[in-house]
């Protein structure tokens, strides 16, 4: 009867149980353009398994959590808290699919001008992670790249700011 209701079953059915599933499954080599929790951790790790079981847990570790307080928190908050994990979160995450953390950045940054908190030590961070994300080495060869670190700089600070902006746990 479901079925019935959508617009082409066939295709429905074709993108949600054939195509879907491989583009979340994981288990490719990333490259340096990949910006993924699962690429980060395959860097570390060299382990498809490992890495991809790690990534989906912790996704599904920060998605929880912001469920468990959207009740508490704003609707705005947790909308950009959900794009900036899903831009990670994913198996494989160009580098520009990143812009989906800036309004993150930005409503935490407009919080805390709005408790007027306008030290250089509250304010600093935020445009440090701004410059962080719009870093960009112009050759994926270099050197420099070949640390997991910082082949994974923009992951690594798109997670700084989800495990720092995350409603605490309480116990």
């Amino acid at each position: 009867l479901i079925l019935n209701l959508i617009p082409y079953p066939k295709l429905f059915g074709e993108y949600f149980f054939s195509i879907l599933p491989n583009l979340t499954a994981g288990g490719s080599f990333p490259n340096f353009y990949d910006q993924s929790i699962y690429a980060f951790l395959f860097r570390l790790t060299s382990n498809t398994v490992i890495s991809k079981y790690l990534a989906g847990g912790l996704v599904l570790a920060l998605f929880l959590n912001i469920l468990r307080a959207f009740k508490k928190q704003d609707f705005v908050f947790s909308v950009s808290y959900i794009l900036a994990l899903c831009s990670i979160g994913f198996s494989f995450s160009w580098q520009h699919h990143l812009v989906f953390a800036y309004p993150l950045i930005l409503i935490l940054l407009l919080r805390n001008i709005q408790k007027n908190k306008y030290s250089l030590i509250h304010l600093v961070p935020f445009f440090v992670i701004w410059g962080v994300m719009v870093l960009h080495f112009p050759n994926e060869a270099s050197p420099l790249l070949s640390n997991p670190f910082l082949a994974s700089y923009q992951t690594i600070t798109i997670l700084v700011l989800l495990l720092h902006s995350a409603p605490k746990f309480k116990f």
